[in-house]
């Protein structure tokens, strides 16, 4: 199961769009309406992922990429440690004029 899934992740965007051009062929012969709808939307989520594919691969140079294990690598994202300091373990949430330590840690 695994190496179906990897290999499904790394499809570039020519087997991307190869796969859409099965499912236009497969609406084609469809035998009923609801086959068509399905192809048609299938046809359409694989066009999606080519496109998508296409252009991580031509703005791949301008992409942050992980570091080696996963690490952040001491990258910070000060825009959002000031917009959401919960979500960065630098604090809560605190509405002007309320003390938050009355608030209890489920409300924040």
């Amino acid at each position: 199961m695994l190496t179906f899934l990897t290999e499904r992740l790394a499809m570039t965007s020519e087997q991307y769009r190869d796969k859409a051009a099965e499912y236009i062929e497969l609406a084609k012969t469809a035998n009923t309406a609801k086959d068509v709808c399905e192809f048609q939307k299938l046809e359409q989520s694989f066009t999606e992922l080519a496109d998508n594919e296409q252009w991580v691969t031509d703005h791949y140079d301008q992409i942050l990429h992980a570091a080696e294990g996963g690490e952040a690598a001491g990258l910070t994202f000060p825009a959002v440690e000031n917009a959401c300091p919960s979500m960065t373990g630098k604090g809560g949430y605190q509405p002007s004029g309320e003390d938050s330590s009355a608030l209890g840690p489920d409300t924040l």
